[in-house]
């Protein structure tokens, strides 16, 4: 082990099909050129996603690590963290966006920072964060709540709960779900928040296909809701 630890880069990965140039700087590009040891989400995707930077390595020398969600990572995340810490650079990636954030990969983060190793995040697109810049609600006071109840009586609960935290606090509360969820979501939504508070809806983000809408919910009632089946969406509350 060398006295000198590895660094643990936080590697953003874009939301669409977009070219890297496009969504990530310069920088990010060629320090993932430069790197042959990664933690990820899937490794297939990751791969395939490592080869458009066309990197320094041969594709089949760089160490690609899958975290399994079904198991206890620990273990293998000790693994990893070691090889960190005996000098060798690495590069955290989640599915989309930035890891660490509604991602599995905040325990490889949290492990590095208990045993000494630097965590770099590099600039790069959040689905949360970006939806939050342009919904123009609160962004001075928010919170993420991840996603809300499957069942549908505890997630109406739980809207009804967010429209009396909204009204009383003015924070915006930001939540995502399953994408063949959405649209019970909404009509969730919709018929159970307060009608003067606002929702956003934001899909595509940074893509062609880029969808962004901010609504009273008493207006959203009244319009042809946007198509949300099966495509990724963040919501807004505020």
């Amino acid at each position: 082990m060398t006295d000198k630890p590895g660094i643990l880069y936080l590697i953003p990965v874009p939301l669409g099909e977009n070219p890297l140039k496009e969504v990530l700087s310069e920088g990010t590009i060629e320090l993932v050129r430069n790197l042959d040891l990664f933690i990820v989400e899937n490794a297939k995707t990751a791969r395939h996603f490592i080869k458009l930077f066309e990197p320094n390595f041969k594709l089949q020398d760089i160490e690609v690590i899958q975290l399994d969600k079904h198991s206890n990572n620990k273990e293998l995340i000790a693994e990893f963290i070691t090889k960190v810490k005996s000098g060798r650079n690495a590069g955290l990636m989640s599915e989309c966006g930035i890891p660490g954030v509604a991602d599995p990969g905040s325990d490889v983060v949290t492990t590095a920072h208990a045993v000494g190793v630097r965590v770099v995040p590099m600039p790069g697109p959040s689905s949360i964060f970006l939806a939050l810049a342009a919904s123009g609600l609160n962004g001075q006071k928010f919170t993420f709540q991840g996603y809300l109840p499957k069942e549908k009586d505890e997630r109406i609960r739980k809207i009804k709960d967010l429209s009396v935290m909204v009204t009383k606090e003015k924070y915006t509360h930001i939540f995502i779900e399953t994408p063949y969820r959405n649209d019970a979501l909404f009509q969730d939504l919709v018929k159970n928040a307060n009608g003067e508070l606002k929702l956003c809806i934001a899909t595509g983000i940074t893509t062609n296909h880029e969808f962004i809408l901010t609504k009273r919910i008493s207006e959203w009632v009244k319009v042809k809701p946007p198509v949300l089946k099966d495509i990724p969406c963040v919501f807004l509350l505020g």
